[in-house]
């Protein structure tokens, strides 16, 4: 179920945005960018963990943060940008030969 309402989503992003760049005859840009959402640590006594939070390195910061790593593929035309792909970045999913699917991987599989 979840998987069909991302598609659903994909679908009309894709549609939205080729539909007002035919209307305003500007040019379709697709913006990547990785970013964190910072959480707070688990206390020791917490019953389970944030999935696929773990703890990332943040630029901007200059130090590790606790989180998610969000990988962002975005459709933009004009002065409208439409998250295409959100997907979060899981440093321990191997893809089947055993690699680690990094977040080049994800953006690649994101726009073919």
């Amino acid at each position: 179920m979840k998987q069909t309402i991302f598609v659903a989503f994909s679908k009309f992003a894709i549609k939205r945005i080729w539909d007002l760049s035919r209307t305003t005859g500007q040019p379709i840009y697709v913006i990547i960018d990785d970013t964190i959402s910072e959480r707070t640590i688990p206390s020791s006594r917490a019953k389970s963990s944030i999935e696929l939070c773990g703890f990332h390195h943040f630029h901007t910061k200059n130090k590790k943060v606790y989180g998610h790593q969000i990988v962002g593929v975005l459709l933009q035309c004009g002065d409208i940008t439409i998250p295409y792909e959100l997907p979060l970045y899981d440093k321990m999913q191997y893809d089947s030969e055993g690699n680690i699917i990094s977040k080049i991987m994800i953006v690649i599989k994101a726009i073919s």
